[in-house]
């Protein structure tokens, strides 16, 4: 029953009845920031810090001698960090360097049982890795080469029954806890998946949205990972936003709401 408001490097935390602070951090110096983070966990909050050169003495030498700055070096000499806040007093519990390579951007974290999974990117290549939630040891990576289109659209890994939903340009993956995909769904006719996230995800089924000139929906069976209803929908820029009751709610950028079955 509270607020977790994440600024740069501060996380702030308020009563979710009156918006009384109950207790602010600071993480870090001004070269840290938190960039992604996830509090569904009962005990803790659990995020990602990148700690960047200070830029004024990194590039320094460079200045001096009248050489070519090079503006990648410093992504490369960046550095990400798995941490985990206790939601009650702000302790930290957990603090360990990630072997992500700093010029990789983390696009997605999940939080499932014990195990902590990061999606992040390099170009046209993405990754997902597996950690520990305890001690943050690493148990598995992955990679997919992905279009320049991926990030552009809604997609968004999502759980169930313990495994990992991974959604691709034109296919979906089923992984195991050991990264392992044991099932594959693909059309011939799906040339671009527009919209899959955590919401996609009801009762035994997964529904996501493609684009080909107009859009269509798709609902797959997940014990048997075959299609089993789809159809158009004639909505200008489909989402799979909040799911209640059997239905989509979606607002848009313009405004409007939309509400389907």
């Amino acid at each position: 029953e509270r607020i977790f408001l994440f600024l740069d490097n501060k996380i702030k935390s308020f009563r979710i009845d009156s918006g009384a602070e109950i207790w602010r951090s600071t993480i870090g110096n001004k070269n840290v920031s938190i960039v992604i983070s996830d509090v569904i966990n009962n005990l803790d909050i659990f995020y990602i810090k990148k700690e960047t050169p200070d830029v004024n003495t990194y590039y320094m030498a460079d200045r001096l001698s009248g050489k070519t700055t090079d503006l990648e070096a410093i992504k490369k000499d960046s550095k990400y960090f798995l941490c985990a806040m206790n939601k009650k007093n702000a302790k930290i519990t957990l603090d360990v360097p990630l072997g992500i390579p700093g010029e990789h951007d983390i696009i997605w974290m999940g939080v499932n049982n014990n195990n902590i999974l990061i999606q992040s990117m390099a170009q046209k290549k993405m990754f997902v890795s597996a950690y520990n939630m305890n001690g943050g040891d690493s148990l598995w990576e992955i990679s997919r080469d992905v279009s320049s289109f991926y990030r552009s659209y809604d997609l968004k890994p999502a759980f169930y029954n313990d495994n990992l939903i991974l959604p691709l340009d034109s296919s979906i993956e089923y992984l195991d806890d050991n990264g392992n995909m044991t099932k594959k769904y693909s059309d011939e006719n799906m040339d671009n998946i527009f919209s899959f996230n955590e919401n996609s995800i009801y009762n035994n089924t997964m529904t996501f949205i493609i684009e080909d000139i107009d859009y269509h929906y798709v609902v797959i069976d997940l014990n048997s990972f075959t299609k089993i209803a789809g159809g158009s929908l004639n909505i200008e820029n489909p989402k799979l936003g909040y799911l209640k009751d059997n239905m989509f709610f979606d607002v848009s950028s313009s405004g409007s709401v939309t509400a389907y079955n």
